[in-house]
């Protein structure tokens, strides 16, 4: 195992640690239901009240991290961070389908998207 492969494990094991204990201590604002066609681009919306620069952010699917504020950690190719922290998910295929997660760690606040790709 490599350097760049064991700082990325260990990367994900850490926020996946964070992720558990902060779930117990967050409010749900909303679950949002979106269902959309494959080989399609499609943008999930990620939107708190009073974000400041110094808020931390986290994308996960299926308890999976994807990105910590602009920094993604899943595939690059697949995913990307625009405008402050909305998240695409690119050409869109049947395993993109599930549960995403969009937490603000400062504010103990997350939103949930249910995504079904048809």
């Amino acid at each position: 195992m490599n350097s760049t492969t064991t700082t990325k494990t260990i990367f994900g094991v850490l926020l996946l640690a964070i992720t558990i204990g902060y779930l117990e201590s967050s409010v749900v604002l909303s679950t949002r239901t979106i269902t959309e066609k494959q080989g399609r681009d499609v943008v999930l919306s990620c939107r708190f009240e009073g974000l400041t620069d110094r808020d931390r952010v986290m994308w996960s699917k299926d308890g999976v991290v994807l990105s910590v504020n602009q920094e993604i950690s899943g595939d690059k190719q697949k995913y990307e961070i625009i405008g402050k922290y909305d998240l695409i998910i690119k050409i869109i295929a049947g395993n993109d389908s599930g549960r995403y997660l969009c937490q603000n760690f400062d504010q103990a606040l997350s939103m949930t998207i249910v995504l079904t790709v048809l």
